[in-house]
């Protein structure tokens, strides 16, 4: 597949990630050939992932790739114009933000050193990145230890401050309660006091505060509405069924 009008050739492959031209196909083939070839041979592994060349190895993992060398000539409306340099470089680059390896490897053609004869260097930082995996891998479990740790602390933490929050709301709501319930009895407590007050009057002035009279009736009436506006007996009636309540479920 040409990528570029005139540009180098992408010649695909099982395990193999290459950009060349055709003039040094057979020369990128063969170094990619021994290169990964000697990475199996040091204990990683090589396969395709998502399109991609993935050589890993305990916690290393890079995407390989081998292009060849390119240089823009001209810009074009519809294309670009590149030519090839007859140059190779190799590039690992770290497949993941987890992975030990650096963040890149690289080795490419240079005017005194062929990168054939810089393979080994390469491979050696690649295996290097390996070394002291069993530290990283007991530090990686030591941190997931003291993370769950720590999240079960804030889930702790998460409970208790709910739990304190549901008995602030529940002593908010009693006491909101409770002062309704106390302006509620005011409301009758003066109710009475004022009935008193229209009695004791209705005597000085010798009236009849009998039930068969219209002022008799009416202290009658709304004495019972008083009474039954008044939350004491319901109050007092709660408290003595919870009193009981606490006494039969007390262990004998």
């Amino acid at each position: 597949m040409v990528t570029k009008p005139g540009g180098p050739i992408d010649v695909g492959g099982e395990f193999l990630s290459l950009i060349v031209s055709s003039a040094i196909r057979q020369r990128a083939l063969s170094i990619a050939d021994g290169f990964l070839i000697a990475v199996e041979q040091r204990g990683f592994k090589v396969r395709i992932e998502e399109g991609k060349t993935l050589i890993t190895c305990e916690d290393v993992a890079v995407h390989f790739r081998m292009s060849e060398m390119a240089k823009k000539t001209r810009e074009g409306y519809a294309h670009d114009t590149w030519d090839a340099l007859g140059r190779l470089r190799i590039i690992l680059r770290s497949a993941t933000y987890a992975s030990a390896a650096p963040s890149e490897i690289k080795a490419r053609d240079e005017s005194d050193k062929r990168l054939e004869d810089q393979v080994n260097d390469v491979l050696a930082r690649l295996r290097r990145a390996v070394v002291g995996y069993e530290g990283r891998d007991i530090r990686r479990k030591e941190a997931a230890i003291d993370a769950k740790i720590e999240s079960r602390r804030q889930e702790h933490r998460r409970w208790h401050d709910e739990m304190g929050t549901i008995a602030a709301r529940r002593k908010k709501e009693a006491l909101d309660a409770a002062i309704a319930e106390s302006e509620r009895w005011a409301i009758v407590d003066r109710g009475h006091r004022y009935l008193v007050h229209i009695e004791s009057q209705a005597r000085e002035r010798h009236l009849s505060v009998d039930s068969s009279t219209a002022v008799g009736q009416w202290l009658e009436r709304t004495r019972a509405a008083l009474d039954m506006m008044d939350p004491t007996d319901a109050r007092l009636s709660l408290t003595k069924r919870a009193t009981t309540y606490h006494l039969t479920s007390s262990p004998t």
